[in-house]
């Protein structure tokens, strides 16, 4: 387990359904794709799901989730752009998604690197006062994102600044329950 995913689940308890095995060799040869590291061992530890019912986070392609669409649009295509201006991975400087907020916001990888460890966080917020900026950076992982919003106090950049909080409750694909469109 990667050492910011173990200090994770000190504050985030895993799902007791588990985590998404991932074939990761398979998904770099399939989709020309690395990803790093302390995500893969997110996805391996909580796999797809929903913090605080607020902050969905998405992996490859598992059979059953509603959450393996990370993957969305691959192989990638050069010279695909963020409405906003920023390139899509593979391009230099692309940026690739790997989450989302109820409130529209998206989170990214800035792919600032050949090597996916040295990726940095973006924020895409749909929702911010007139004279903030609608990007927002972390210069470090994922998992280290995570921990400084839920655990180190850090101002959350989403649109709903509570969220996430530090008793953020982490929800499986496998643990939601959908209403039966015929109720």
């Amino acid at each position: 387990m990667h050492w910011a995913v173990e200090q994770l689940t000190a504050v985030l308890a895993p799902p007791a359904s588990g985590g998404d095995q991932i074939d990761w060799g398979r998904i770099e040869e399939e989709y020309g794709v690395a990803f790093p590291v302390d995500y893969r061992s997110f996805v391996e530890t909580y796999g797809g799901g929903v913090m605080d019912d607020c902050i969905g986070i998405i992996t490859p392609p598992v059979e059953g989730s509603i959450y393996g669409a990370i993957l969305n649009g691959a192989p990638f295509g050069p010279d695909l752009r963020h409405p906003e201006g920023y390139p899509y991975c593979p391009d230099p400087g692309g940026i690739l998604r790997w989450g989302y907020s109820s409130e529209g916001d998206d989170a990214y990888w800035r792919c600032v690197s050949e090597d996916p460890d040295e990726w940095t966080i973006l924020i895409w917020r749909r929702h911010v006062p007139s004279l903030e900026e609608t990007w927002w950076s972390f210069e470090g992982g994922m998992v280290e994102f995570l921990l400084a919003i839920i655990r180190d106090g850090h101002p959350s950049p989403f649109s709903i600044s509570s969220i996430p909080s530090p008793r953020s409750v982490f929800t499986s694909w496998r643990d939601e329950s959908w209403p039966s469109p015929w109720e």
